[in-house]
């Protein structure tokens, strides 16, 4: 290559030393197993982005089995780690769901058998619950709602009100049946005086969750699947209760006064006491307009009392979730390089090493985000063991950062995953703009020493970074001319 000079043309290799060697690294990956107390030297992360109709579960267990087989095929030495599987906590939390339901399901059987003292009975209004939730789900495909956990919370919530209009419907039978009215007639008449009333109360719910699944924005994405589950399945079991339920009642229970046990006669001793007791207070304050007025001035009391005290409570837009996972975040000083880096990780890792809960650690140095990136800087992503062998993710991260507090030179963020927005992000952020670079350094600095004065907040990063200190020569062309 020939390069214009001032005495001529000359070739590049009179002008610089030329030598051949690989490009400066500016990222790499490390992986760091706590149960083997392993990390290879050589680590390469792939990541798996699926498209927007992909079923993460499905994705995560077609990967697991792809795995398996490359496995075999891969050389001993080459070892294939998951490192982060966003299906693991969607199963953990739809399982736990699943056993919320069917433990209330349960719950509420036996508290039916408690109070109605009948076995077939207590069979009838239990049958409402799977009869309505069943229904629901058909429903929930056809308008392309998925199992999640929105969804199941939905369920879950609308458990008690499954039952409830059955449990009012066998009760107005049971009423007519010892009126001595037969079974069949006992439920015509039964479930027919109080159709109206069971349509009601039933609506009512109806019609506070239906505008919550009709929200626009943010809100009603997140609350959509929730609300449309329960009303859905509140109008199956308003279904139920008015159809299936009288007629299970016309052909199962008998005609005859089934004789009460010991244990029914107490518990309904035990509540006419308490009617008894609930009406002699009623009548007491009904008769005397002084004692009305002060009941009614109690109340208005108590409910600004209430009202006062629940604008103390803090305000979120979900509550903290154990993920499983945390993040930490170093950032050294501008001028160190990615060896400087790779050391201080390493000192980190054997310091994570003495905590049981951690089961590995992946690691990327050179980036933080898209934003932020630098050899300088690097992120660690921690993986938990399961939740019966430690203590709450938010407590292991804070027992993790003080470990890390001592160590110099370095700035060091520790968080759970689940307190963050997202993986290496925050829950709140601001975006600042200026004309020049000038304003907006200033203005950043500002934000952040006025941020720093608020009790409760940690953490408090910026995405601009200072500049890596520098000399810049302007060479006199003319001088090197002259001198050759």
């Amino acid at each position: 290559i020939m390069i214009p000079a001032g005495a001529g043309m000359r070739r590049l290799d009179q002008l610089a030393l030329i030598e051949e060697g690989p490009e400066k690294a500016r990222q790499r990956i490390s992986f760091f197993n706590n149960e083997t107390k392993k990390s290879p030297g050589n680590t390469v992360l792939i990541s798996v982005v699926k498209n927007p109709e992909g079923n993460p579960v499905n994705i995560a267990e077609a990967i697991s089995r792809q795995m398996e087989n490359l496995k075999k095929e891969l050389p001993e030495s080459v070892h294939l780690n998951i490192t982060r599987d966003s299906s693991t906590f969607i199963k953990s939390a739809v399982e736990d769901t699943l056993n919320t339901i069917l433990l209330g399901i349960i719950l509420t059987a036996l508290i039916l058998l408690l109070f109605l003292h009948d076995a077939r009975s207590t069979l009838i209004a239990a049958l409402s619950m799977p009869l309505s939730i069943i229904p629901t789900f058909i429903i929930l495909k056809n308008l392309g709602i998925t199992i999640n956990i929105m969804s199941l919370m939905g369920l879950s919530t609308a458990v008690g009100v499954l039952v409830m209009n059955s449990v009012i419907v066998l009760e107005n039978i049971f009423r007519h049946k010892d009126m001595g009215h037969s079974s069949k007639k006992a439920a015509s008449t039964g479930s027919s005086e109080i159709a109206v009333a069971v349509m009601a109360s039933t609506l009512t719910n109806v019609c506070v969750f239906l505008p919550i699944g009709t929200m626009d924005g943010m809100a009603g994405l997140f609350l959509r699947d929730f609300a449309l589950t329960v009303v859905i399945s509140t109008i199956f079991s308003l279904l139920i209760a008015l159809t299936l339920t009288p007629m299970l009642a016309a052909l199962i229970l008998p005609d005859e006064a089934k004789k009460k046990s010991v244990l029914s006669l107490k518990i309904e001793g035990f509540f006419k006491k308490l009617e008894k007791a609930y009406a002699l207070i009623l009548k007491k304050i009904l008769h005397s307009r002084k004692r009305s007025l002060l009941v009614i001035a109690a109340t208005v009391l108590v409910f600004l009392g209430a009202m006062l005290l629940f604008a103390g409570i803090p305000f979120e837009f979900s509550p903290a979730m154990d993920s499983g996972e945390l993040n930490i975040q170093i950032e050294l000083s501008q001028d160190r390089d990615l060896q400087k880096t790779a050391e201080l990780v390493k000192k980190i890792e054997s310091r994570l090493a003495a905590f049981d809960e951690v089961k590995y650690v992946s690691t990327t140095m050179g980036r933080l985000s898209m934003l932020e990136v630098g050899t300088n800087l690097a992120s660690l992503d921690i993986k938990l063991v399961d939740k019966h062998l430690r203590a709450k993710d938010s407590l292991v991260a804070d027992a993790i950062g003080k470990n890390l507090a001592d160590i110099p030179g370095a700035v060091i963020r520790t968080a759970a995953a689940g307190n963050s927005g997202g993986r290496g992000g925050a829950p709140i952020q601001f975006y600042l703009q200026a004309e020049n670079h000038e304003d907006l350094a200033s203005g950043a600095r500002k934000m952040r020493a006025l941020l720093q004065d608020i009790p409760g907040l940690t953490g408090i990063t910026m995405s601009q970074k200072e500049g890596k200190a520098k000399i810049a020569l302007e060479p006199d062309r003319r001088e090197l001319a002259e001198a050759g």
